[in-house]
């Protein structure tokens, strides 16, 4: 964990906060913990990778949302669904 990142639990509920600056994303990963869904995270400094996707957010800001939501719709449409999963 980076040094700017602080962690304490409150041991009357027993809770873990974690304090980060602002440029400083706080990532969930879904986990397993002894059968029960539990959802890990994680503190990371940006790394170039990131923050290229980051930009990536709002790259498509210029387009017209319309003319993009009858793409998408069309193509939801007119693609077959998946069947059912049956086992995993």
């Amino acid at each position: 964990m980076p040094s700017f990142a602080i962690k304490y639990v409150d041991m009357q509920t027993l809770h873990t906060f974690i304090t980060l600056s602002e440029k400083q994303p706080l990532i969930g990963i879904p986990a397993d913990k002894n059968g029960r869904e539990a959802v890990r995270y994680s503190a990371v400094l940006p790394t170039q990778a990131v923050k290229q996707a980051l930009k990536l957010a709002g790259a498509w800001a210029d387009l017209n949302w319309t003319k993009m939501e009858k793409g998408l719709s069309h193509i939801r449409r007119s693609s077959k669904p998946t069947p059912p999963i049956e086992h995993l």
